[in-house]
């Protein structure tokens, strides 16, 4: 592993840690639920694909960053609140520039460009 993939994945799972709402594991220790869905999640990739690539296992492991900051429960019920909430939660998410991954991996757009 690349020391820039493992710092990331420490800076993901260090926002998933102020997850205030904790979960109980089978042994009884408390931990924040966002950190243990994330490790989760990063483990069942590992069953799925031999070798994910550290994109990929980024992808997952933020899947849900930050989610608790916007309840699903503030928002109406049904597919125009799902909806709703599934926007407010996309456009709230913004990663500090010094938690960047491979930040030239990824092309930029210009605004109103098409796709490639």
């Amino acid at each position: 592993m690349s020391s820039a993939f493992e710092h990331t994945l420490a800076a993901i799972d260090a926002l998933h840690a102020q997850d205030p709402r904790p979960t109980t594991l089978a042994d009884g220790t408390s931990h924040p639920q966002e950190l243990i869905y994330a490790q989760r999640m990063s483990r069942w990739l590992e069953r799925l694909q031999e070798a994910p690539s550290e994109l990929l296992r980024i992808a997952v492991r933020a899947q849900h960053l930050q989610r608790w900051q916007l309840p699903r429960s503030d928002y109406p019920e049904g597919r125009i609140g799902y909806l709703t909430w599934r926007r407010d939660q996309s456009a709230q998410l913004v990663i500090p520039r010094r938690h960047s991954w491979k930040r030239r991996a990824i092309p930029k757009r210009r605004p109103n460009a098409s796709p490639a």
